[in-house]
């Protein structure tokens, strides 16, 4: 088991551009830090309902009524982050969300140990999303 905090591990283990993902991988260090409503975090996301504040969060298509909204976005999730005055935005797929929720997942059982609940939710998001 590492001495890095659960949130320091998800930086750690991160699998891909550190740059390019950097709002990605504050996000779910993010909720890391709030491991107590880590199942809720996970249960929400898949029903698509996103997470956040004024500086950090995610967001799902489902949001939107209409193509014709500001900011739309067909498929995938979007992170958004505010570090000083730079804004940052990234939509990923959901092959790359998943990874993250997994390795998100899989850091957090390491230390409370395996959850049912949050293992169907995500099983039922790789059927959603990957079928």
């Amino acid at each position: 088991m590492s001495d890095l905090k659960m949130d320091e591990q998800f930086e750690d283990r991160f699998f891909d551009d550190h740059d390019k993902y950097f709002t990605v991988i504050a996000f779910f260090m993010w909720i890391l830090e709030r491991a107590k409503n880590f199942k809720e975090r996970i249960h929400d996301f898949s029903n698509e309902i996103g997470f956040g504040n004024e500086v950090l969060g995610c967001i799902f298509p489902t949001i939107f009524e209409s193509p014709d909204e500001e900011g739309y976005f067909e498929e995938g999730v979007e992170f958004y982050g505010i570090v000083g005055n730079d804004e940052d935005e990234i939509v990923i797929d959901y092959v790359m969300f998943l990874k993250c929720v997994e390795l998100a997942y899989s850091i957090y059982s390491e230390k409370y140990g395996r959850d049912e609940e949050i293992e169907k939710d995500i099983e039922y998001m790789h059927e959603k999303y990957l079928a």
